[in-house]
Parts: C-alpha cells; structure tokens; sequence
C-alpha cells in the first residue's frame, strides 16, 4: 500500500494499480481486511486520477460496505481504527462521492470531520493538537473541506 501511495504521487499509475491491487488480494487472502481497506482507497484513487470516476466509486462503495458491516475491532471505536491512515481513507471516500454527486458525500465528510474532532479533541497538549489537524495533509484537506461546505450551506 505504502508503494502504491509513492507511485501514484509520482504519477505511475500503472504500476500503482498493481501494487495496491496486490496489498488487497494480500488483505484478504491473510485475513487482515483493514489493509484492503486501505488498498482499495488508493485504487479508488489511481480511478480519479485516471478520470475514471465510476471505478473510483466502485472501491469506495466497497469501503463503505465494509465500514457498515464490520464492528470496530476491540478496544476502538471505529471500523477504520487499525488502519494506517483511517482519515486518508475517510477523505478518499469524499471525494470520489463527491466527483460523482451522491449524495453520500456530506454524511460521509461529516463523519469524517467529527472523528477527526474528537481525535484531536483526546490530544491534550495544544501545539500537538494543532499539528494533527493541520501537518497531516489528510487531516487538513478534510477539516478545509468541512469548512466550505460550512460556507456554501
């Protein structure tokens, strides 16, 4: 998954794909289907930047049905806890709903931001907090995008 995200960030799509097509079928066949999860996010991804919107809305109804049907695993208390980066997946879901207009898309940035409140909300000192929701680019393009929505409501 990791190489996928460097590949698609260089624009080797391609081989992106394959990378995190191979991190998925590895999910499943291990039986760790949060590093699908992730995988998935990131072929929705190369689907966006392929201009490919209907793909890309294919791995995320994946992801969602996921979310929908599995519990948080023990001691958490979300389906994507256990994930490397659950607010990449949360903002990838976004946005391919977004790209495609379903109206899933405010429900889901919702749910995003307030998970994401309530992470930094647990994060005591201030400097930090202020570094999770504006350092990591997943964190800060979801706060950014609640925000305009905030505007155009």
């Amino acid at each position: 998954t990791i190489l996928g995200h460097a590949l698609t960030a260089m624009g080797r799509l391609s081989e992106a794909e394959q990378a995190y097509q191979e991190a998925s079928d590895s999910g499943y066949a291990t039986r760790r289907p949060r590093q699908s999860i992730e995988a998935r996010a990131g072929l929705a991804r190369v689907a966006v930047a392929r201009r490919e919107p209907e793909q890309a809305l294919t791995q995320v109804d994946e992801i969602l049905a996921y979310m929908e049907a599995n519990t948080p695993p023990k001691g958490s208390s979300h389906p994507l806890d256990g994930t490397e980066e659950p607010f990449r997946i949360y903002l990838t879901c976004y946005q391919v709903l977004k790209v495609n207009n379903d109206p899933r898309a405010p429900t889901i940035l919702m749910g995003a931001y307030n998970l994401l409140q309530k992470r930094a909300a647990n994060i005591s000192d201030e400097e930090l907090r202020n570094c999770f929701l504006n350092n990591v680019a997943a964190n800060r393009e979801i706060v950014r995008e609640y925000e305009n929505s905030r505007l155009d409501d």
